[in-house]
């Protein structure tokens, strides 16, 4: 158990950080090519693309996951139902476009809006369910050497273009793990999954709400604030923001390999040495994050505005706070099924976000969007607290 615990990590870790060191290289080429602006509109895109994310799986990361991991059901009754989910949200968006294209918006937010379509169709959860979560992460590296390639030969580079590269080669990667499922799509096989499809929707809705809630605050912090400020006034904290989640986002993968092999029986041993591997990773993302976080910045962004590296150090606790949550709230309870106490805790911490945001917005004071950020990933970690103090 533990040594493909092991060799699942270390590949997927490897796997990621060479996606991280491309998309590190992607992102000065970009930024010495488009305009402040437009490099904050792109910022702001990634944002959306995340959030989008959490629209698209509903609850399959983690229902359909635990389903298949635990031979429950087989996964040519869970498919369906979950590309049902998918496709309604892929009809939504698509008149998200029409809206769009009969507006003064810029056009760049249709490229988006197509990036989180192509992304959303994939269907990581099984990939995650039979431990091999590292095509994906192969996958998107292979992905992001094209990009890196693609962008370097290009002539000349605007945001549109930019985000059309991304679009062009998410979609193949969906294409590709996507592939072996064609076959399950036939329209009987969707039809006949309606049977069971409020059955899922009734068992996943306590997830999909926990994971909305925490998404609006996690993903939208930064989009929410340039509807208030403008978007010069907040560059130092988009930029601060985009190198958190950055870090941030070496935390997931293993929150990911351990969730299905944690759903089935394992030892109260190899259950420990898990959390206190992930709780490790989070302090020292931490700490590289307050030691060379200003260098990124520099390197990234040509930042190098003493502001912006406030704001940084103070968002270093981020990845400490996220790795809290993965453990006690992420893994820990929905292994458990209390699905509905993790959504009462996300509750709060969104209130606690709206409130922020509500200060910020009033007093006009656009350093408040980093109390938003941190305050309800704090709230979300108290929460956790209190709970597994009270009931455990």
């Amino acid at each position: 158990m533990i040594k493909k615990f092991v060799v699942n990590s270390l590949s997927i870790y490897i796997g990621r950080f060479g996606t991280q060191i491309l998309t590190l290289m992607t992102l000065p080429l970009i930024s010495s090519s488009i305009s402040n602006n437009e490099l904050t509109l792109y910022v702001l895109s990634l944002s959306i693309i995340a959030f989008s994310t959490v629209m698209f799986d509903y609850s399959s990361q983690t229902l359909g996951v635990k389903l298949v991991a635990r031979n429950l059901v087989s996964i040519r009754r869970v498919f369906p139902e979950v590309m049902v989910v998918k496709t309604i949200f892929v009809l939504l968006y698509l008149f998200l476009i029409i809206i769009i294209y009969f507006t003064p918006i810029e056009n760049a937010y249709i490229y988006t809006i197509l990036i989180c379509i192509a992304q959303g169709l994939r269907v990581t959860w099984y990939y995650n369910a039979i431990n091999k979560r590292y095509l994906i992460v192969f996958s998107d590296l292979i992905s992001r050497i094209f990009i890196l390639i693609t962008l370097y030969f290009l002539p000349a580079l605007s945001l549109e273009t930019v985000l059309l590269v991304f679009l062009i080669c998410d979609s193949i990667i969906t294409l590709y793990l996507n592939g072996r499922f064609f076959n399950q799509l036939w329209f009987k096989s969707i039809f006949k999954s309606f049977s069971n499809f409020y059955l899922y929707l009734n068992e996943g809705k306590d997830h999909f709400i926990s994971r909305f809630l925490g998404a609006v605050y996690t993903n939208l912090t930064i989009p929410i604030g340039s509807l208030f400020f403008a978007t010069a006034s907040i560059s130092n904290i988009v930029f601060a923001e985009k190198v958190a989640r950055i870090t941030v986002s070496l935390i997931s993968p293993l929150s990911l390999v351990l969730y299905p092999i944690l759903c089935g029986a394992v030892s109260k041993k190899f259950k420990k040495y898990s959390y206190i591997s992930l709780l490790a990773i989070g302090i020292l993302s931490s700490l590289f994050l307050l030691l060379f976080g200003k260098y990124i910045l520099f390197y990234l962004f040509k930042v190098e505005d003493n502001q912006a590296i406030i704001y940084l150090n103070i968002l270093s606790i981020v990845p400490f706070l996220v790795s809290v949550g993965s453990v006690y709230g992420v893994l820990e309870l929905n292994i458990s099924g209390k699905y509905n106490h993790l959504r009462s805790i996300s509750l709060f911490s969104l209130f606690s976000f709206i409130v922020m945001m509500g200060f910020t917005v009033y007093f006009k004071t656009a350093e408040g969007l980093i109390a938003a950020i941190i305050l309800p990933e704090t709230v979300f970690v108290l929460g956790l607290m209190y709970f597994w103090r009270k009931y455990d």
